[in-house]
């Protein structure tokens, strides 16, 4: 034989994120989505408020990014709090409603 293991390694279980990583994790998934989105919802607002200019090239990027980075900002800890408070409320909900199969609370804890 040429001496290698054939045996799969064993992957070591990963650590759940401390609440400092959520609220870190949290936060900077709702800033990035909001400030990626931001342009696309101005438009459709603009769109629906305004009379006249109504496509990209009357208004202007400009138009569109203004306020996009204090939104972002503002999206963070709502964000953090958010992904945090739900992390913590589903763990809770499975320890007391547990994580068994077939069971309707354990499906909802789950999803």
């Amino acid at each position: 034989t040429s001496g290698g293991s054939t045996t799969p390694t064993s992957k070591s279980p990963v650590a759940p994120l401390s609440v400092l990583q959520t609220l870190i994790a949290g936060g900077s998934a709702r800033a990035v989505s909001q400030f990626v989105t931001y342009p696309m919802d101005a438009l459709r607002t603009i769109s629906q408020t305004r009379k006249g200019a109504k496509k990209l090239s009357e208004l202007g990027f400009g138009v569109l990014a203004s306020g996009c980075f204090s939104t972002s900002m503002f999206a963070f800890p709502l964000g953090a709090m958010q992904f945090t408070v739900f992390g913590n409320a589903k763990k809770a909900l499975t320890y007391l409603v547990g994580n068994r199969g077939g069971n309707i609370a354990g499906t909802a804890v789950a999803m």
